[in-house]
Formats: structure tokens, C-alpha cells, sequence
């Protein structure tokens, strides 16, 4: 077998698990000499520009950061070329990677993402693994090309999905699998026997970004897909339903009794409360009214005094 060269990395993400993904690359034989990450964007009460984990991280590290508006921005592709990157890892980027920062790249572009390729292409594969109640997911390290999420696969990962997951629980596993399979592809493609194979033939499914609307919960489903829902947008973007003309975030609930009332009725039983759906009803775990704070569904029962033909929308 060829001995593994090392290779010069750009890392390009955004948010927190891109951080991690650095980290495990720092620990290989391969040096991490760019990153590039989404412009700093207004967050926090304040509405002040702020820079990405992975800027920050970059920062911390010493390692140059770059946050171009798009990945054919003449100074980016000038940078990939004069830093001699052999290869771009990307992880939760959020930009399309086009012909010209791909042809920049010796070794290309290659993908870390979360899903069994071809099922669940786009933004947000772990949620909607858990809404549409999938068994199983996985991490599928892939080439990227011309299209979204379409290209030859290089390393493919099965996981069980646990019942009770929630998409921040899930994605963590996932992350976590993608950070021991990264090293081991890279070291494949230093040595040239990582081959990439086409994408199985098959159903294709999309996984379009999420929006609020998508969180708002549908209380004329049955149970089960009122918990898949409430599962898959836990942390974010955060589940909810509204109670007269005010918004209550909702987490994770539990499968409760037989429905009373029509969908949406909140009923208290015993230390409990529960919401009736199209079929039987949820018990809410904790909720968090607008402007409040986050609390156990009891104590916001007893506090908000709901009323007798109260309901959930």
C-alpha cells in the first residue's frame, strides 16, 4: 500500500459541529491551513454582526479565516490556489460550492453529511428522518459536483435511529460518527484507494431548510406524528402552537390517553397535561410561554389558568 501523504486542508462550515470536525483534523497527519466559513450575520438581542464558531474558532487557533459571500469570489479561489489546498472538507457549510472553487482544488471538495445518501438531500436530512419516521440514518462522506448532494459516495455509515431522539440528540451521533469516519477517508484519498462509487440507485428524498411554519404543530395528526414533529424540530427551529393569540414553545411530549375533545383541547390528568390529536392525545413535557421562561407543563397549567374549552392551534 502507498504511504499516506499528507495533505493541505481547507475546513469550510459554520456552526458548532464544524468546530469538532476541525478538532479531529488537527489530530491527524494532515494540516488544516484555511477555513472558510458564511459571513458574520446579525444575532442576539442586540442585532450585532456576529462572526460564525468556526470564525472564532479559526481565530483561537491562529489558522486563516476567510468568509466569502460566495465560493466564486476571486480572492477565495486565488487563496485555495496560493496556500496549495489539496482538498476542501465541508461540514453544515451553507452555501453552494460552484465549478470554479471545485476546479481550484486538486483533490476536489468532499462532504460530510448526515443522512444515507440519496435519502434526505438538502439542509435538513436529521430532521426530517425523525418527522417522517425513519429506523435508519447514517453519515455519507461524498465528492461534491454540479448538483445538490448528488455526487459519488466515498464512505457510507448506517445508524439506528433511537426511538425517543430528538434532532439535536441524533445529530450529535451523527457528528460524532462523521468526526471517526473523516480521518480514515482522508488518509484513503492521500493514498489514492478510497474510490468513490455513484450514488445507489433508487427513491430520492429532499430535505428542504426549515422554516418556523414547518414547527408549528399540526394537532389534527395522530399522536405519533405530533411526537415525530415535535422530536425533529427540538432545538430548533423549536416546535410550538399557539393558545389564544399567544405562541408556546413546545418540547418533546409523550404519547398520552385516549383524545378528549376535538384536536388541540389541553386537558389536565392528575400531574399531567395533555392535548388531544386526530387520534388519542400527547402529554406535553416542558413548554415555554412567549417572553417567559422554560417550564414543566404542570407548573404552566396551574400559573396560566387555562381555561376549561382551552385549545392548542
Amino acid at each position: 500500500m502507498p504511504a499516506a501523504r499528507s495533505l493541505r486542508l481547507a475546513v469550510a462550515g459554520t456552526p458548532h459541529l464544524a468546530v469538532d470536525a476541525l478538532h479531529a483534523l488537527l489530530r491527524t497527519r494532515h494540516t488544516v491551513d484555511l477555513l472558510l466559513t458564511r459571513p458574520a450575520a446579525p444575532s442576539g438581542r442586540g442585532r450585532s454582526a456576529q462572526p460564525t464558531p468556526l470564525a472564532r474558532a479559526g481565530v483561537a487557533l491562529g489558522i486563516p479565516v476567510l468568509a466569502p459571500e460566495r465560493t466564486d469570489d476571486p480572492d477565495l479561489l486565488a487563496r485555495l490556489r496560493a496556500q496549495a489546498i489539496d482538498l476542501v472538507v465541508v461540514i453544515a457549510y451553507g452555501a453552494m460550492i460552484g465549478s470554479a472553487a471545485r476546479a481550484a482544488v486538486p483533490l476536489g471538495w468532499i462532504n460530510v453529511h448526515f443522512s444515507l445518501l440519496p435519502a434526505w438531500r438538502g439542509a435538513a436530512p436529521v430532521t426530517y428522518a425523525i418527522w417522517q419516521g425513519d429506523a435508519l440514518t447514517g453519515v455519507t462522506i461524498f465528492r461534491i459536483d454540479a448538483g445538490l448532494d448528488t455526487g459519488d459516495i466515498l464512505d457510507r455509515t448506517v445508524v439506528p435511529i433511537p426511538p425517543r431522539a430528538t434532532a439535536g440528540e441524533l445529530l450529535t451521533v451523527l457528528a460524532q460518527v462523521g468526526n471517526e469516519r473523516l480521518p480514515d477517508v482522508i488518509d484513503g484519498i492521500a493514498q489514492g484507494t478510497c474510490q468513490a462509487e455513484p450514488q445507489p440507485t433508487g427513491p430520492v428524498s429532499h430535505a428542504p431548510r426549515l422554516t418556523v411554519a414547518d414547527a408549528h404543530i399540526d394537532f389534527t395528526a395522530d399522536a405519533g406524528q405530533v411526537d415525530r414533529q415535535v422530536r425533529a424540530m427540538t432545538p430548533r427551529p423549536g416546535a410550538w402552537a399557539l393558545i389564544g393569540d399567544q405562541r408556546l414553545r413546545i418540547g418533546p411530549v409523550t404519547l398520552g390517553a385516549a383524545a378528549v375533545g376535538a384536536p388541540g383541547t389541553v386537558t389536565r390528568i392528575s400531574q399531567a397535561v395533555e392535548v388531544a390529536c386526530g387520534q388519542s392525545a400527547v402529554r406535553l413535557g416542558w413548554v415555554q410561554p412567549a417572553g417567559g421562561r422554560q417550564m414543566p407543563a404542570i407548573d404552566w397549567w396551574r400559573g396560566a389558568r387555562i381555561a376549561a374549552d382551552a385549545r392548542l392551534r
